[in-house]
């Protein structure tokens, strides 16, 4: 049945989180694993229906049902991760997890997003702490201006609470957050605005967050790559942003804090 599910979803699969070894990917609400050595994906989890009424778990069968994700265009889970403990962590409507020795295929709900007003991260937005099994996201937030926040999500998925408030005007959302493995800690990066745009650290989780530079759009990063020595990163300026916002690309030199620039991408 797997192997015939996959032959169909194959080409929808969404790769979410990566080890040396395989990939977390999903589809629908289903999240797979793919061996990269032995070249083979099997399913792992999905999450479960709404709530446990008879005609909300019949409707969820049915559009969980291969042919429906056929013709079906969703993407379907927004984020999936996996705490060095082997625990999958899922960001939908709820907070879901999913231990490998639980008794049955699917995830539980640990947190609901609905009704807390808390906003899911923009994709890839998640770091985990590699020593503490914490996962950490920063609200996404658009046509809304209010406090925004750091979720952390501990106590190996059981438990989530807010560890860091930015209050509103400080910044328009949170782009990601990246874990450092040279420095031992996360940056934080968040937009869009000149004088929301910026680059925070934080080397005790959240305790303490630190204003490491910013103010135009040369620092509006979504993502981060982190190497020994620099951080390197493509501007995120849009349409939003002032003419002469030209997007580039640039690495920085976190022992002499020379920016260089790499390359001019455009808009």
């Amino acid at each position: 049945m797997i192997n015939t599910e996959l032959t169909v979803v194959k080409k929808n699969f969404l790769p979410q989180f990566s080890t040396s070894e395989y990939c977390l990917c999903s589809h629908d609400h289903f999240v797979f694993r793919y061996n990269y050595q032995q070249k083979e994906m099997t399913k792992v989890c999905q999450i479960p229906a709404k709530n446990n009424k008879l005609l909300t778990r019949l409707k969820d069968k049915i559009k969980r049902s291969w042919l429906l994700r056929f013709f079906s265009t969703s993407m379907g889970l927004g984020h999936v991760v996996e705490l060095p403990n082997g625990t999958i962590i899922i960001i939908y409507d709820k907070i879901y997890r999913y231990q490998a020795n639980t008794n049955n295929n699917y995830a539980e709900v640990c947190f609901d997003l609905t009704t807390t007003d808390i906003y899911p991260p923009l994709k890839n937005g998640i770091a985990i702490h590699p020593k503490s099994n914490n996962a950490y996201f920063g609200e996404y937030i658009n046509g809304v201006r209010r406090v925004v926040r750091i979720i952390c999500i501990s106590e190996n998925g059981n438990k989530t609470e807010v560890c860091h408030t930015f209050q509103k005007g400080e910044i328009k959302h949170v782009h990601g957050i990246f874990w450092d493995k040279y420095r031992q800690r996360f940056w934080i990066t968040t937009g869009d605005n000149d004088s929301e745009s910026h680059f925070y650290y934080t080397d005790d989780e959240f305790k303490n967050v630190h204003n490491y530079c910013g103010g135009d759009q040369s620092w509006r990063a979504v993502s981060l790559i982190v190497t020994k020595d620099h951080l390197v990163w493509g501007m995120d300026a849009g349409k939003d942003a002032p003419a002469n916002a030209i997007n580039h690309i640039y690495r920085l030199n976190l022992n002499t804090g020379e920016r260089q620039h790499v390359a001019t991408i455009g808009n």
